[in-house]
């Protein structure tokens, strides 16, 4: 039982210390991609998005 109890607490404790958290705004723009304005989706401001490491 001891065992059980140990390796459980091991687990939660190594999946919490390798928790990510981000901070995105996503919203639409006005985006100057062919030198006139268009309406897209971004990510923090930006086309492409930020790569998110899992």
């Amino acid at each position: 039982m001891k065992k059980v109890f140990l390796v459980a607490a091991l687990l939660i404790f190594f999946s919490s210390a390798f928790a990510k958290t981000y901070d995105l705004e996503i919203k639409k723009q006005n985006v100057f991609v062919t030198g006139k304005a268009v309406e897209a989706i971004t990510i923090n401001g930006s086309i492409p998005a930020p790569t998110l490491d899992f």
